[in-house]
């Protein structure tokens, strides 16, 4: 089924009747939405450079739609992500422990040799659970959902660009 046919689908059982220009507008402003969490800002993409041309294998654990894997070719963060996972095609999720140890696993790498950086304190006791160090990003402009960030008592910064701080401290 394909994501028009998912749209009509949830429309149809919801009594809402669409065209197929609506169900259409409706496909490209969802994938317009994804697209846009897609693009960081200036600054992470830079941050993210720097951490690459010093030779850190970088990862990403996503718990996402099949869409984002259909637009992650486009993204900036491709060329610079070397290990992407997608929840929704190994079918694990964080905070899951398991694809903490898959990404470790993927990136040829111990899990205690890698640092996993997420907004949400939910992710961050997976990562613990699977023998990563955690880091909060506490960047209000993610607009992410996470907890109160006194009950984390790890490592945190408020943006990618301060990740040099944690990376002398856990290494």
């Amino acid at each position: 089924m394909n994501n028009a046919d998912c749209m009509n689908l949830v429309c149809h059982k919801i009594d809402i009747e669409t065209t197929e220009v609506q169900s259409r507008r409706c496909m490209k402003m969802f994938a317009d939405g994804v697209s846009s969490r897609l693009k960081p800002s200036a600054a992470t993409l830079n941050a993210l450079s720097n951490l690459r041309e010093r030779e850190y294998i970088l990862g990403l654990l996503s718990n996402c739609s099949d869409e984002v894997t259909l637009l992650w070719d486009d993204s900036p963060l491709a060329s610079t992500i070397q290990g992407p996972i997608f929840s929704c095609s190994v079918g694990m999720k964080k905070p899951d422990p398991n694809i903490f140890l898959f990404a470790a696993e993927k990136m040829n790498a111990k899990p205690w040799e890698c640092i996993f950086v997420d907004d949400s304190l939910e992710y961050l006791v997976g990562d613990r659970e699977a023998g990563m160090a955690g880091v909060l990003i506490q960047d209000k402009t993610l607009n992410s959902s996470y907890s109160n960030p006194d009950d984390w008592d790890g490592y945190a910064i408020s943006s990618v660009k301060e990740i040099d701080t944690v990376l002398k401290d856990v290494e």
